[in-house]
């Protein structure tokens, strides 16, 4: 039996409730300390429980789901807040609850009044689980954990949480997506839905409590994820978000109105990468938003041990690939930095180790906005997006940027800094919305290690003439000393790139004797992209740009 805390007390039991042999009866007036549920039906019609296995257990106060082997194999509890002879509406005082281990579990919280309290819980051990806090429900549990494996080496089952409605509330100090230690095929998912609400606040009273949300937690399980979903559905952490994926696809998506949040004053923020594959987080559809009062790293390289632990020697990192999209009227906001590949520096004994760059991409999408302190993308990361808006200052320090999915506009409201950074244009005709352009409300500025990489599409073939706004600048533009190397463009192709005078810095195309590269046709609803320099290999020499 797992040990728990707390002192267990069923609320909101009609007065003459049966014998113990016919219902959950009161642990206080049975002498038990404890509360062992297995294999608990409601037939709603009659209001009336059905019960197969163990009731109660005297040597924990714990609420168990499915602990037993159940007939029919899932065991299940409903708590709501109807008026009936055999109605149970709360449960507080919990040390511990499970659901979903020798049998399948159930529970279902429905109705504002109905709820659970416990201390710690876990949903799905050796067997699923399946979980609806609905139409204002609530369940507190100071530590959660989804598809947690059973402490022998048994693998977890899938687990199902769904928090749906408003007033419906799943709120714990701690809360992990997908905690097995071992690997498994199993996979767990928390859906926060029309109105509801997952919140993860410190414990008050104690010293080193926190609010924290992981997705994945570096956890064995597959494929992980948290959607939020709906006007004034809530997933907020004073803390720490973390989508911290080792295997399978995890994700955090933020969709059709649904909120995000990090609250806390002095918080470590949202972080997002996986190990095996790229973790993602998505921000779509009006009204959806994603905020930290701290920092927003996409893509990382983290610090996980030694390998002479004793001596403190042979560090090992581990490097996290993330993709951030936000489009289509959602809005990602950070008081801190976006930093899209945030591979730092590692200080230890045997001196300073430096992260090596993993992969990371920022989309910024038709109709998504960004804002923060600044937007930061790092060797390895990458800038990308069409028809999207960035409210901050950018920049680019060894990073790519990207603007347009073939081909598409990137609008920044503030100040782009190129260093050392590859820009990929895409070109596909002259007018308006056929190339790539990046639109700058503040200065611009590249160094000489800025590379232009282009790459023509669509059939289209450079003419003798052809000119590309690729920037239009309010501000001022600092080309001047850069010495821009330009490559795609083929063999014998020969170019300006200058100020027009009226806020663009356009490429014009002068000469186009030699050959040039045959187009690459345009995948339909896919963004093109050339990540090696020279991959058009024809031509590759530096020019002296004029302002």
């Amino acid at each position: 039996m797992r040990s728990s805390i707390g002192v267990a007390a069923l609320l909101g039991i009609a007065s003459g409730a049966p014998a113990l042999a016919d219902f959950i009866n009161e642990p206080a007036g049975s002498g038990l300390s404890a509360v062992n549920i297995t294999g608990v039906s409601r037939n709603p019609s009659t209001g009336i429980y059905a019960i197969s296995g163990p009731i109660f257990d005297a040597t924990g106060r714990q609420l168990q789901i499915g602990g037993g082997t159940v007939t029919g194999g899932v065991a299940s509890l409903t708590l709501n807040n109807e008026v009936g002879t055999y109605n149970v509406t709360g449960i507080t005082g919990l040390g511990l609850t499970y659901v979903g281990d020798n049998s399948a579990g159930a529970l279902t919280i429905d109705g504002a009044g109905a709820f659970i309290e416990a201390d710690t819980t876990w949903f799905g051990l050796q067997n699923e689980a399946t979980v609806n806090i609905l139409n204002g429900g609530r369940y507190s549990g100071e530590r959660t954990f989804l598809a947690l494996d059973n402490f022998d080496g048994t693998p977890p089952g899938d687990v199902s949480v769904t928090v749906d409605g408003a007033g419906s509330t799943l709120e714990t100090e701690t809360v992990g997506i997908g905690e097995s230690s071992v690997p498994t095929t199993a996979s767990a998912e928390l859906v926060v839905s029309d109105g509801g609400l997952l919140s993860a606040a410190p414990t008050p009273g104690e010293s080193f409590s926190n609010g924290q949300i992981y997705v994945g937690a570096d956890s064995g399980t597959q494929d992980d994820r948290l959607l939020v979903t709906g006007n004034g559905s809530r997933a907020e952490a004073t803390d720490f978000i973390g989508l911290l994926s080792l295997t399978g696809s995890d994700r955090i998506d933020v969709l059709e109105g649904g909120m995000l949040a990090v609250t806390g004053t002095d918080s470590f923020g949202i972080s997002i990468g996986g190990f095996e594959t790229a973790a993602e987080m998505l921000v779509s559809g009006a009204g959806s938003t994603a905020s930290s009062t701290g920092d927003v790293a996409v893509g990382f390289t983290r610090f996980v041990g030694w390998d002479d632990p004793e001596n403190f020697t042979g560090p090992r990192f581990g490097q996290h690939d993330g993709v951030l999209t936000v489009e289509n009227g959602g809005s990602l906001a950070a008081a801190g930095e976006i930093i899209v590949d945030n591979s730092p520096a590692f200080t230890v004994t045997s001196g300073t180790i430096v992260g090596d760059p993993v992969s990371a991409e920022l989309v910024v999408g038709s109709g998504g906005s960004v804002s923060a302190s600044n937007v930061i993308v790092n060797q390895g990361g990458r800038l990308s997006g069409a028809g999207g808006t960035i409210l901050s200052d950018v920049i680019v320090n060894g990073g790519t940027v990207a603007p347009g999915a073939s081909p598409g506009i990137l609008n920044v409201d503030g100040d782009l800094d190129l260093v050392d950074a590859l820009l990929e244009i895409e070109l596909g005709g002259t007018g308006l919305g056929e190339y790539d352009q990046l639109n700058i409300s503040g200065n611009l500025f590249a160094d000489a290690g800025t590379t232009f990489q282009f790459s023509l599409f669509d059939d289209y073939m450079l003419q003798v003439g052809d000119t590309f706004d690729i920037f239009n600048v309010d501000g001022t533009m600092d080309l001047t000393s850069a010495m821009l190397d330009f490559t795609g463009l083929g063999d014998g192709v020969q170019t300006s790139f200058f100020s027009t005078g009226s806020g663009s810095f356009a490429l014009r195309v002068d000469d186009v004797d030699g050959n040039m590269p045959a187009p690459i046709p345009l995948p339909a609803g896919g963004m093109l992209l050339i990540s090696a320099l020279g991959l058009l290999g024809l031509w590759n020499r530096k020019v002296r740009a004029t302002a």
